[in-house]
Parts: structure tokens; C-alpha cells; sequence
């Protein structure tokens, strides 16, 4: 194996942080798309405890997490570019997005769209992969729904406590926009500006967003999603998109 591998979920905000990531610093890779189905499998395959994606293949690395990916691909890059992930400034915000915003994002869509409209997801999942995978995962698909609810810790009430931190995060991400700056961190694009765009891509469905046609907001979260949609960070996210994905 000569080209790095980016295993993920089509569905993952975290992956299409990594993803933008390679494809920014023009690093060279393949995609293999899991399903909760496989997931854990590869994750054995490769040596690794646990199954969470994004991760990076290479022929003598594994590198799992976006945070993780995003240094690899800094130091593997032939490009002289830099996301100045390493920035102590840059990396407080990014790990920040990455342990509140992204983890409360994910549970508020999943508490409503995979608990009351579980098609909606499971279509997401489907996508690109073969049509064994997606018979396989229709027969189980009331299995990995148990599953994906007890492990991220969903349900109705906590997806009322996820809309509530996001929309505190979402005062933040203004606070630091707030003389009308074009990047979170600096005067140049780094790992936090890719992190923000990417964790919100899903509630703000920029154009450049591959899954923008496709997925779906759930009713109750679409009516927090139309007060967001004014906020100075829902036009930051579209123009980041358009001026770099």
C-alpha cells in the first residue's frame, strides 16, 4: 500500500473534518466507507481498541482522530502550506469544537432523526456502499439503532440538553467573529476555522457539503436551526465552505 487510506462514515462531521483536511493540503488518498456493521472489524484489523473514525492507513502509521489526522497530515504534506494546527491559540479553540460543539451536534441530530426517523439515517449510511452492504444493514438495523442510542447516550430530553449547548458554543463561535474577521484564530486559515466549518456543516448545509442534498433535519432541531441561521457563524460556515472546500 503505497497511497494512505481515510477510513470513515459518510455520515461523520469528524470525517469530513479529515477529509477537507487531506484534500486542503492536497495530500494523495483512497476512501473506504464503513458502516456500523464493519466498523468494529476494521478497527481490529488495524490493531486499534476502538472502532471510532476517521482514522488514517498508511503502510507503517495508523493515525486515529481528526485532531490526530490533521498533525499527520501537516508533517506528511509536500505542499508548503500549514493549518498552524500546533498554534497554542489554534489548537485551545480546536479542541474545544472538538469535545463540545461536535459531540453536542452529533447527539442532538441522532437523539431525533435516528429515534423518529431512523430511514433518514440509515440512507446516510448507505451511501457508497455496495448493495450487500446495504442489505446487511437494513437486516440489522434495529440492532445498531440500540446500539448507536445507548453509545452515544440519546434520547429526547438529551437532545433539549445538546440544542442548549450548542446554541451557547454558537454565542462563542460569534464572540470570536465578532469584528467580522475572516478566520477564528490569526489572519490566516488554520485547523480551527476547518474544524468549526466541518462540525457545523451538517446544521448550516453549506453547498460544498456533500451530504447537503441529502441529509435531513429532524423537525424539532430544523426550528433551532432557522434562529441559527441569522447568526453572524451560519454565514461564516457558508463562506468558508465556498472559499475553501
Amino acid at each position: 500500500m503505497n497511497t494512505p487510506i481515510l477510513h470513515l462514515f459518510t455520515i461523520s462531521h469528524y470525517c469530513e473534518k479529515a477529509r477537507w483536511t487531506l484534500e486542503h493540503l492536497n495530500i494523495e488518498h483512497e476512501i473506504n466507507v464503513l458502516t456500523p456493521l464493519s466498523y468494529r472489524k476494521n478497527a481490529q484489523r488495524l490493531g486499534l481498541a476502538r472502532g471510532s473514525v476517521p482514522i488514517v492507513e498508511t503502510n507503517d502509521q495508523i493515525i486515529q482522530g481528526s485532531n490526530k489526522i490533521v498533525s499527520w497530515a501537516e508533517q506528511n504534506t509536500k505542499e508548503n502550506k500549514s493549518l498552524n494546527s500546533q498554534h497554542d491559540a489554534v489548537s485551545e479553540v480546536e479542541q474545544r469544537l472538538d469535545e463540545v460543539l461536535g459531540v453536542h451536534v452529533r447527539r442532538a441530530f441522532y437523539s431525533e432523526a435516528l429515534l423518529e426517523h431512523p430511514a433518514s439515517v440509515r440512507k446516510l449510511f448507505a451511501k457508497n456502499i455496495s448493495i450487500f452492504e446495504q442489505a446487511a444493514l437494513r437486516l440489522a438495523w434495529s440492532k445498531i439503532s440500540s446500539m448507536m442510542a445507548k453509545g452515544m447516550d440519546l434520547g429526547y430530553e438529551q437532545g433539549l440538553e445538546s440544542i442548549a449547548i450548542i446554541e451557547q458554543e454558537i454565542s462563542w463561535l460569534n464572540s470570536l467573529l465578532d469584528a467580522g474577521q475572516e478566520y477564528l484564530v490569526g489572519d490566516r486559515l488554520s485547523s480551527a476555522d476547518l474544524t468549526a466549518a466541518s462540525l457545523l456543516a451538517p446544521v448550516f448545509s453549506p453547498p460544498e457539503y456533500s451530504l447537503a442534498q441529502e441529509l435531513v433535519i429532524p423537525p424539532r432541531l430544523a426550528e433551532h436551526v432557522k434562529t441559527w441561521s441569522h447568526q453572524p457563524v451560519a454565514d461564516w460556515v457558508k463562506k468558508t465552505y465556498a472559499a475553501w472546500r
